[in-house]
């Protein structure tokens, strides 16, 4: 009895409680998970697949490429390479430690929404300590 090896595809339909799976001769089938059922695929189902393959690659490219640029760490960069970020963008988001960020902005700008002011604060960089600015209400001092 011919007994198929089946390989499953990276993106293809699996809700309804079907599984799409190439058997090894190069076949497409569909497999009912209940019942282990083989039935062939149509040529417009595995146009389909194909589309929801590319969806899903296109998809974690994009996560893969956004979780590489989500977040500069300050602990990687130089304090003029941190510092020129800052300014070239006018305000960012940086990772300073393994369970800290902040957003930064430049001393002088209008990136702090009112009543907060740039106040001077340090960051860890690889050249140590660098001085930039993060928003902050300022302290009322009695008088």
């Amino acid at each position: 009895m011919f007994r198929p090896t089946l390989t499953p595809l990276s993106a293809v339909d699996t809700y309804g409680g079907h599984f799409a799976a190439q058997i090894s001769c190069g076949v497409l089938a569909v497999i009912h998970i209940g019942t282990g059922n083989l039935k062939p695929v149509s040529m417009r189902t595995q146009s389909m697949a194909f589309t929801a393959g590319q969806i899903l690659w296109a998809g974690t490219m994009l996560c893969s490429v956004s979780a590489a640029y989500a977040r500069p760490d300050t602990r990687a960069m130089t304090c003029a390479q941190t510092q020129a970020l800052i300014k070239s963008n006018h305000a960012a988001v940086l990772t300073t430690g393994p369970n800290t960020y902040d957003r930064f902005v430049r001393q002088f700008g209008n990136e702090c929404d009112w009543p907060e002011v740039p106040v001077s604060t340090a960051v860890p960089t690889k050249d140590g300590e660098c001085r930039v600015y993060r928003c902050e209400e300022p302290i009322n001092l009695p008088d």
